[in-house]
């Protein structure tokens, strides 16, 4: 899936054993200043805080979601280019996520052809009474890898991916870029909407995957500490609108690339489609 593959690309950093020699000391990056939504009172305040809490069913959840994203819209307040922009930018993720699905069936096809018998051979092997010779085994594992070159071809499926995600993050990067800064900034709020995707207790790794942790998944007791500090804005319900510091000080290019992730995030919610008009756009542009 593509929400993998943003990990993947987010969280794959690579690190050798000299890595582990010294503590690096890194310069402290301050995070872009995001606000939540102003309320005209405590009604609006009330309203936003029982939209964050979400619902159960998924007919119900559908609903909301429309809601919440018009909300984000009216907090970005985009004007009519890059409002256009954003719609390209849907249409452009879905023809990317389109062209995903139908690589990895091509995949799965080819991998069943080329897997199957063997793994087949091998698994009556494997049931057998007496112990497989290791020069068997190794015969085995020749005959799997040129199956997964048959099947893969000359670029690794995981390469591939990686490839697919990075074009996803380049789309939202460039319509990022004609927002000016006090826009990019808000675009953090559009997890008022992506609360169920990303959240940080139900879960964990989308959430990570966008702006990192502070605290262990494992650790429960991470559960009960949910008190606001006194200096909390009065509805940055439990950070939504602040980019929580990771364990390391981000760089820039890790916040640049966590606000393209969290866009992208955004724009394959069907909601936003949805509230853009673009289903109806491409209905009515077909022959």
């Amino acid at each position: 899936m593509l929400i993998f593959g943003l990990h993947l690309t987010l969280l794959g950093c690579r690190m050798g054993g000299d890595d582990f020699v010294r503590t690096p000391t890194l310069p402290e990056i301050a995070a872009p200043e995001v606000t939540p939504p102003p309320a005209a009172g405590p009604g609006e305040t009330r309203l936003f805080q029982l939209l964050y809490a979400g619902e159960s069913g998924a007919p119900a959840h559908a609903l909301g979601q429309r809601v919440r994203v018009r909300a984000w819209l009216d907090v970005m307040a985009l004007d009519g280019t890059e409002t256009e922009g954003l719609r390209a930018l849907v249409r452009t993720v879905r023809g990317l996520e389109a062209e995903e699905r139908v690589a990895k069936e091509a995949l799965a096809a080819r991998e069943l052809a080329a897997y199957a018998p063997i793994y087949a051979e091998l698994d009556a092997r494997l049931q057998a009474d007496e112990r497989v010779p290791d020069a068997e085994l190794a015969t085995f594992g020749e005959r799997l890898s040129a199956a997964r070159l048959l099947a893969q071809g000359d670029t690794p499926a995981l390469s591939a991916e990686r490839t697919r995600v990075q074009a996803l993050l380049d789309a939202a990067a460039a319509w990022i870029g004609t927002l000016p800064p006090v826009k990019q900034e808000r675009l953090a709020q559009s997890r008022f909407f992506l609360a169920k995707r990303v959240s940080p207790l139900g879960n964990v790794a989308d959430y990570q995957a966008l702006v990192g942790l502070n605290w262990d998944g494992g650790d429960f007791s991470a559960i009960d500490a949910t008190g606001a500090a006194a200096t909390q804005p009065q509805m940055d319900i439990g950070g939504l609108w602040a980019l929580e510091k990771m364990r390391a000080p981000p760089g820039g290019y890790l916040v640049a690339r966590q606000l393209q992730a969290i866009v992208v995030m955004a724009v394959l919610e069907p909601a936003l489609g949805e509230v853009l008009g673009v289903d109806a756009i491409e209905v009515a542009a077909a022959p």
